[in-house]
């Protein structure tokens, strides 16, 4: 072969070797664009804004719910908490953002300051219609009426198949409806009240004896109504 055509050769891998390089950079260019991208998307996830506070018992900043559901409610819990001392709090919200579901739920719960601070006694009921995920949370006080198995049953058997349907007034219903009978069972508010002072234990009693004997009222007012 020629000097020539030697050199000729040499350039011609040179080319190569540059198309090569440049063809190479291109391509990584490329993906970091699409990761970049990527990323920027996740950034862009908003986590639901932690509420400071809130006013009753249900915190639906988008009005997912129906008044009458947030009324209905409102009344349940608030009586629940006479009855037994525990507070419980409904978040509707439509997506948890970066955060996941549980680190939202406890930054929620530790925010509004749910349940009493000697006792612990609060209960956090949340649900994300977007991304169809629900949790309870519960302080220690109520963890040990309500423990993560009872808890779990409540998400699976009542809140998760309402939300699959898009139902989440009757998720939220159907949810409080059960821990509000749960809690006032008497050998479960035994234990609720288990810390809270003797004085306070008597008043808590007294009302929970009200509500039952005026749940009691309500039905037989019911059979007699049938019988006329």
């Amino acid at each position: 072969m020629t000097k020539q055509g030697k050199k000729n050769q040499k350039v011609k891998l040179k080319d190569v070797l540059e198309v090569t390089l440049w063809f190479g950079l291109a391509v990584i260019a490329i993906v970091i664009g699409i990761a970049c991208l990527s990323g920027g998307g996740e950034e862009e996830k908003v986590a639901a804004q932690i509420p400071a506070k809130i006013t009753g018992f249900v915190y639906d900043p988008e009005h997912q719910l129906a008044d009458t559901t947030v009324d209905k409610v409102n009344t349940r819990l608030r009586t629940l908490m006479h009855k037994t001392t525990a507070e419980v709090v409904v978040a509707v919200v439509s997506a948890t953002g970066n955060l996941t579901i549980e680190d939202w739920s406890q930054q929620t719960f530790e925010s509004l300051g749910i349940g009493k601070k000697d006792l612990d006694n609060g209960l956090l009921l949340v649900i994300a219609t977007d991304q169809h995920k629900a949790r309870i949370h519960t302080g220690y006080g109520v963890e040990g009426v309500l423990p993560d198995a009872t808890c779990s049953r409540i998400l699976h058997s009542l809140v998760n198949p309402q939300m699959a349907a898009e139902k989440f007034d009757v998720a939220v219903d159907s949810a409080t409806l059960v821990i509000d009978s749960i809690l006032p069972i008497p050998r479960i508010l035994r234990k609720l009240c288990r810390n809270i002072p003797p004085y306070r234990q008597q008043r808590v009693h007294l009302t929970a004896k009200i509500a039952k004997w005026h749940i009691r009222m309500k039905m037989l007012q019911q059979v007699i109504g049938l019988l006329e």
